[in-house]
């Protein structure tokens, strides 16, 4: 083993980009872990255990309870949220410049800026 960090929740899938890990726990809390080091580079607390994150173009898309979020990859700042009145229904998907995902039983694509890829 290389190194491990324990998130105190469940975990769903990670994503992997540049150098980083993005993992969600099941108490709150999205992890930008050096992928050699383990080391956090940065944290992101949400309102319930978050949906797999997702990176594209220097942007982690993740979910948490009623709100779906973007956030800089490098800073963990948040770039944008949505917030519905309902809970979002499936993990983030990025393909073809686009973000997907169901709300409420309803599936949304979102066009990403311009220069957007697939991680």
């Amino acid at each position: 083993m290389l190194w491990s960090y324990a998130t105190g929740g469940g975990t769903g899938s990670p994503a992997v980009a540049n150098g980083v890990v993005y993992v969600c726990s099941g108490s709150g809390t999205l992890y930008a872990l050096n992928a050699s080091t383990g080391a956090v580079e940065w944290t992101f607390a949400g309102n319930s255990g978050f949906t797999s994150p997702v990176v594209a173009n220097g942007v982690v898309y993740t979910s948490s309870g009623q709100t779906a979020y973007a956030l800089n990859a490098l800073t963990g700042a948040k770039l944008w949220s949505l917030s519905t009145h309902t809970y979002v229904d499936s993990s983030l998907t990025v393909a073809n410049g686009k973000l997907y995902f169901a709300i409420g039983g309803v599936f949304y694509a979102f066009g990403l800026p311009k220069g957007s890829s697939d991680h």
